[in-house]
């Protein structure tokens, strides 16, 4: 049985803050850009399709040229590991946790 596809959970708020955080790989303070995380990971349940943007809880705060890099490598899980991350989609739930703390949500 085929499921429908639920619309992306789109939280503005989210990105915002996201916007005012540290970037996730050189630390340096903001502004940065509300970057999604695009792979896909079955493990996460992050599921994933061309031409479609994530739900915005898979964003992560990135440096302009650093985003702009992340979108220019190809692969994008990669590049993450050669940045120190190895696993940015449990880094997307550690910064959505953290955003949701600050709203008064567990």
């Amino acid at each position: 049985m085929l499921r429908q596809r639920q619309p992306p959970l789109r939280d503005p708020g989210y990105l915002a803050w996201l916007r005012k955080q540290r970037c996730a790989c050189c630390k340096q303070a903001p502004p940065c850009d509300a970057a999604h995380l695009r792979a896909t990971s079955f493990v996460y349940g992050k599921a994933g399709g061309i031409g479609m943007k994530p739900d915005d809880r898979w964003a992560l705060p990135l440096k302009h040229n650093h985003h702009m890099a992340q979108h220019a490598h190809g692969n994008e899980l990669e590049w993450w590991a050669k940045q120190g991350v190895e696993n940015p989609f449990d880094l997307c739930i550690t910064y959505y946790k953290r955003y949701l703390l600050t709203k008064g949500i567990d």
